[in-house]
């Protein structure tokens, strides 16, 4: 699966797509395959570094 991250904290240029394992699904848990996916306010200060949240944060889509 493909996973869109932010390697660093430098602005859109800092998305980057990669590969990774398939999540294990747990009984009670449901995998959801995601076809698009839209940058919001807070993905995009996090990208720039002026977002409280947690840098790193992965988006899967696959």
């Amino acid at each position: 699966m493909k996973a869109l991250v932010i390697a660093s904290l430098s602005g859109p240029d800092a998305l980057a797509i990669q590969e990774t394992a398939e999540p294990a699904v747990r009984p009670g848990q449901t995998l959801v395959r995601v076809t698009a996916r839209g940058l919001n306010f807070a993905d995009v200060m996090t990208m720039q570094g002026g977002y409280r949240g947690t840098p790193g944060r992965r988006c899967r889509f696959g």
